[in-house]
Formats: C-alpha cells, sequence, structure tokens
C-alpha cells in the first residue's frame, strides 16, 4: 500500500519543527526534517552515511539514497523507504528559504 503522504511547509521559526515532532508520535508515521534540503547541500557520502545510521537505528529496511540532483528520483526513494517499512505516513517538513539566504540553502523551486 502506498503511504499517504503530508508536506509541512513554513519559514524558519513559525512551528513546522513542532508539528512534524507532534505528528511523528503516531503510530505508522515516518516524519523526515528537512530531506530535501540535505539533499540538496550534503555531498552524496554524507547522505549515505545519514540514512544508513538512520535505518540501523530505527531498525528499518536498508535503502540507499540516489545521488543528489534530481529531486523526483529522490521523492521517490523517500516514498519507497516508508512503504517498504510498513508506514502508512509519510511526513516531510522543510523550512521555506529564499532570497539573502546561501544560494545552496534556497529551495523555493521545491513549491512549484
Amino acid at each position: 500500500m502506498k503511504p499517504r503522504e503530508l508536506f509541512i511547509i513554513g519559514p524558519p521559526r513559525s512551528g513546522t519543527t513542532m508539528m512534524t515532532h507532534l505528528l511523528a508520535g503516531a503510530d505508522g508515521v515516518l516524519a523526515l526534517s528537512e530531506p530535501f534540503l540535505q539533499y540538496a547541500v550534503a555531498p552524496h557520502w554524507m547522505l549515505d552515511r545519514f540514512y544508513r545510521d538512520f535505518q540501523k537505528s530505527a531498525k528499518l529496511s536498508r535503502l540507499r539514497p540516489p545521488r543528489p540532483g534530481d529531486n523526483s528520483r529522490y521523492a521517490a526513494f523517500l516514498r519507497r523507504l516508508a512503504r517498504t517499512n510498513g508506514f502508512d505516513v509519510l511526513v516531510v517538513k522543510e523550512t521555506f528559504h529564499r532570497g539573502n539566504a546561501n544560494p545552496r540553502w534556497r529551495n523555493a523551486d521545491l513549491l512549484t
């Protein structure tokens, strides 16, 4: 069964992290904070290590993230991670950065 998806997007200091933590406490919910931002700024080896450690500590099936550069493939990876591990809901929280933010941190294109 395909997990339902919920995206929480807001400006910094608007409560998006608290909302994500509240939802993460429910059964069957996989909640990830800033996964697309991590994907955009972290080198592949660091992202791979993060997911390896995360999946091991949470006792999840091991899936490797795609190499950075394609948000649609990364979104498919997140869905597959949730589905493979039996989650009913995938929550993705992103803080919206634009304007004067470091160019590597700008993520306004995620909203389109």
